[in-house]
């Protein structure tokens, strides 16, 4: 995840976690 994090605009902290839940899957969709 801290690699997918460093490729993903700033976010803040209460924002992240929520975030990398949903962005990790779709960046990692069998789709794409």
């Amino acid at each position: 995840l801290a690699a997918v994090r460093g490729g993903l605009p700033p976010a803040p902290a209460g924002v992240t976690q929520p975030s990398l839940a949903v962005t990790v899957p779709l960046r990692f969709s069998p789709g794409r």
